[in-house]
């Protein structure tokens, strides 16, 4: 097999927990996020969030996991808070209105699920099941280097998750 072919057939984002967190540092400032994988099937994104540090409503277009590598944090779906502290995961269907919530600073995993999964939004948060129906909220947002971002907010939310991208992107 030659190396190309084994590139694509897996990617070590890290070998253990302390790797993976020493992907991205927290930021006192503000919630930092980073991409740190995009793969046909689904996309990884690593977040921080400093103690009291909150990522307002919003919504994916595709379904997600979100998992609590270090740290305390609510997270908010459709309302009603949870609590999830080191090693908890959550399920969160696509267009379900989300936030989340340090409680204590947090180091967090998001997968994103493929592209190809995206559900067209009712615009009441909910995916739909309407097959060929053309929807805005359903269309591919490209960040600045032109990537597809299927976990977005909502628009009155977006300039917060646009600086948590341009911070990252600094770093």
């Amino acid at each position: 097999m030659n190396a190309p072919a084994a590139v694509e057939r897996s990617v070590t984002i890290a070998n253990d927990a302390e790797s993976l967190i020493d992907l991205l540092r927290l930021r006192t400032d503000e919630v930092a996020s980073k991409r740190i994988l995009k793969a046909p099937g689904f996309g990884v994104v690593r977040l921080t969030l400093d103690k009291g540090q909150t990522m307002s409503e919003h919504e994916a277009a595709v379904p997600i996991l979100i998992q609590v590598l270090s740290g305390v944090v609510d997270i908010e779906v459709d309302g009603a808070p949870e609590r999830f502290e080191t090693g908890g995961i959550i399920y969160i269907a696509a267009h379900v209105r989300h936030a989340l919530h340090a409680v204590e600073s947090a180091h967090v995993l998001l997968a994103l699920a493929d592209a190809a999964t995206r559900a067209p939004s009712d615009r009441a948060g909910v995916g739909g099941t309407e097959v060929g129906r053309a929807d805005a909220a359903a269309e591919p947002e490209q960040d600045r280097d032109g990537a597809d971002r299927a976990h977005a907010p909502s628009p009155e939310h977006r300039p917060l998750w646009n600086r948590a991208i341009a911070g990252a992107r600094a770093h």
